[in-house]
């Protein structure tokens, strides 16, 4: 009688059932298309898979139809058995992850506060608006929050692809159908204010000054460069630095993952973790406009989007992360960036430095571990504060809010008060309040008639997987 180990169908059968099983309980949709064996976690009962299981196991593995529900029938490749050490497949996530939406409604609601309220009149900062000061200070790391959870899903989206080159199509299919119906009516929308607003009396050079930037930067998403040079336009285009810097990175990343080999790609991922940091220290400490560099440039802030693909490239390679070690990581690295205002004046001028170039990676390490409990099967508090509806429903329209809520702000406050935005009178209030409903409908309406339709229709035409 033969071995297990040389029966070609029993040990690719058996982590199937397995797979079923842990899909049962976990509620989980197998994946639509099988990856590579070279990104296989081998599982086997016992302890390892014969050549010819594996590769029928790969390419035409026999459909399986799960017990709990017949008229289901999947596939899986065998990259997506379990690992031996956990009986969920790395690979295999829900069709839709409610708590990255979650992390999304939180990275907005930080942005929008640190605009509508940090940076504009307030009360003064005594008990509780004190507090209040203090948190909305940090508001200007939900940026940072979102290149972190990009660079987790494109990572993710990318190390899918059996032959990357090949598909590298659909894509930038898909990142275009997501980042530029909004962002064109953004620039639309500006341009049609700018020509009309001094025909109704309004000219407001902090909301609708272009400054020197070319409207064709807009277009190439290099206006964040051409800001430092040129100086900063007005609050309705400044928030459009970001897109630059993130559509210059997937014009670089996608290359980076087809052209590095696969056993090498965790470490070309480290590099980039590593290095900004290096080139912050140095641009603060030779070049007096060194912040809005390390703020603005796509060197000094791609380790975020690194850091968030090198989680999506060790889960989808066998890594089962501890819940209670990602959690006291998580609460280091807020520890080290909410501290690093007050330890600041205490240090020399270049341990001062050292603590500005690392503030961000802090951060950037925190997010990361909060993004890695959100995507693994777990039911605790964290999961049930960012699966909250409200913060959920955030995340769908955050596109949308955080392109047009400069804008409508601003311009509610000068229809009803004839003012910039504060919130340091009862009227100015009034009309921040107005102008956060009026807000949230706009983004519902773009992201339900414009936003949704464009992505389905480019699903449907079967562009984007």
């Amino acid at each position: 009688m033969q071995p297990l180990s040389a029966r070609p169908y029993y040990e690719p059968l058996a982590a199937r059932c397995q797979l079923l099983q842990a899909m049962r309980i976990c509620h989980l949709r197998p994946p639509s298309s099988p990856l590579s064996t070279s990104d296989a976690s081998p599982f086997s009962t016992t302890g390892r898979l014969c050549q010819r299981g594996r590769l029928r196991c790969r390419n035409e593995a026999p459909p399986m139809t799960s017990p709990d529900c017949p008229l289901k029938t999947y596939k899986f490749g065998h990259s997506d058995l379990p690992t031996a050490h956990s009986p969920f497949p790395a690979s295999i996530q829900p069709a839709h992850n409610a708590a990255l939406d979650g992390i999304r409604g939180g990275a907005i609601l930080m942005v929008i506060a640190w605009h509508q309220y940090a940076c504009t009149p307030h009360p003064p900062p005594t008990h509780v608006f004190g507090l209040v000061e203090r948190i909305t200070s940090y508001g200007w790391s939900g940026v940072q929050l979102f290149f972190v959870l990009s660079g987790f899903l494109i990572a993710n989206k990318l190390l899918k692809y059996n032959s990357l080159i090949k598909n590298i199509h659909k894509f930038y299919i898909h990142r275009a159908a997501r980042i530029l119906p909004l962002y064109a009516l953004c620039l639309l929308a500006f341009w049609v204010v700018q020509t009309s607003a001094a025909d109704h009396g309004y000219a407001n050079p902090s909301l609708l000054k272009q400054g020197h930037t070319p409207l064709w930067h807009y277009l190439a998403f290099i206006q964040n460069y051409s800001m430092l040079e040129r100086g900063v336009p007005g609050a309705w285009l400044t928030v459009t630095w970001s897109m630059a810097v993130e559509v210059q990175f997937y014009l670089i990343f996608p290359f980076i993952v087809a052209c590095c080999p696969a056993h090498r790609l965790g470490k070309i991922l480290i590099l980039l973790v590593t290095v900004p940091v290096f080139f912050r220290f140095i641009i603060l400490a030779t070049n007096p406009n060194g912040g809005a560099w390390n703020t603005l440039s796509l060197p000094t802030r791609i380790d975020a989007f690194a850091l968030g693909a090198l989680a999506a490239y060790k889960l989808r390679h066998g890594w089962v992360p501890n819940h209670a070690k990602c959690k006291i990581i998580a609460i280091a690295g807020l520890a080290v960036f909410l501290a690093a205002p007050d330890v600041l004046p205490l240090l020399s001028h270049y341990s001062r430095l050292c603590l500005l170039a690392l503030c961000d990676s802090a951060a950037a390490v925190a997010f990361v571990s909060i993004i890695v409990l959100a995507v693994r099967p777990n039911h605790g508090w964290v999961i049930r504060l960012l699966t909250f509806p409200p913060l959920v429903w955030l995340g769908l329209v955050s596109y949308a809010l955080y392109l047009f809520h400069e804008p409508i702000f601003y311009l509610v406050h000068w229809w009803i008060i004839g003012s910039t935005p504060a919130l340091n009178t009862a009227s100015s209030a009034t009309a921040s309040l107005f102008a956060l409903i009026l807000l949230c409908i706009v983004a519902e309406g773009l992201h339900r008639f414009i936003e949704q339709p464009i992505i389905t229709a480019a699903k449907t035409n079967n562009t984007i997987d």
